[in-house]
């Protein structure tokens, strides 16, 4: 997938990919835990072992579409933070309460 300038004119492709690449590593390490509780129950309840195929098939129905989510991208919003506080909220309730949603 290349990425236009005019997509997203505010940001040059290569800071887009940075900007990216630096959401999903704040993810990963935000949500290890989760993450890792998920890759265990998948990896010893069968009931689960089909877990592992969900993030490849989403990243294939996102590939598929691709074009469509690119022309989709509005401009940014201040609710999105809102969105983001919430996850967070979301977030230091399931460590403390050790639920892993």
């Amino acid at each position: 997938m290349t990425t236009r300038t005019a997509d997203f004119p505010h940001l040059a492709p290569t800071r887009l990919w940075g900007e990216l690449g630096i959401a999903a590593v704040l993810c990963v390490v935000t949500f290890s835990g989760g993450l890792l509780e998920l890759v265990r129950r998948w990896s010893t309840q069968d009931e689960y072992n089909h877990g592992f195929l969900i993030p490849i098939i989403a990243l294939w129905l996102l590939w598929q579409r691709r074009t469509a989510l690119l022309e989709a991208a509005g401009q940014p919003h201040w609710a999105g933070v809102l969105v983001v506080m919430l996850s967070l909220a979301m977030l230091v309730v399931g460590e403390l309460t050790a639920v892993f949603l």
